[in-house]
């Protein structure tokens, strides 16, 4: 849209110096018109939104993980939802006041998410960790970058650790 709006501020600028100047309005209308429809075409052709790079936001070091799916539903009288999508529940140590010297405290945290979620086993995984990461949208004039960003949570486990159930059919 940018691109549009300085194609009319052109062809204004055009018009306002051919009025001044009186220049030849056989050439001036031909070449309002091919400014416009260029710019038009430009302007909504041209790709210039996207995301910008994949960012870090926060890494949580892990200390236990679980895979669930959790189910949610609602309705009234005349219409009923249900649904289920996975959730991920993990424990990370934290710095705590009701702790002591001897004791460790943790908080659970819930990720949950219709494939935004990624684990990733890593054979000389030493350190299991949750890493989210952020894309941001770039903000164009077209767009006002109004498609929110997205976030990835990518869990790094050590191979081995993932328990793989299959039931592919009953005999």
């Amino acid at each position: 849209m940018g691109i549009i709006l300085i194609g009319i501020i052109l062809i204004v600028v055009i018009l306002i110096l051919s009025s001044r100047f009186e220049w030849d309005g056989s050439i001036i209308a031909p070449l309002c018109l091919i400014i416009f429809l260029t710019s038009l075409l430009m302007g909504i052709l041209m790709n210039t939104g996207g995301y910008r790079p994949i960012q870090e936001v926060k890494t949580y070091e892990l200390q236990n993980l679980a895979d669930r799916i959790t189910s949610s539903g609602g309705g009234s009288v005349f219409y009923v939802s249900i649904g289920a999508e996975n959730t991920y529940t993990f424990y990370t140590e934290v710095d705590s006041e009701f702790k002591t010297d001897e004791s460790r405290a943790y908080v659970s945290k819930t990720v949950s998410g219709k494939g935004d979620v990624t684990i990733i086993e890593e054979k000389m995984c030493e350190n299991p960790r949750m890493t989210v990461y952020y894309r941001e949208p770039i903000a164009t004039f077209w767009s006002f970058g109004e498609e929110g960003g997205i976030t990835f949570y990518v869990f790094y486990v050590p191979e081995g650790t993932i328990v793989h159930e299959y039931a592919l059919g009953q005999k």
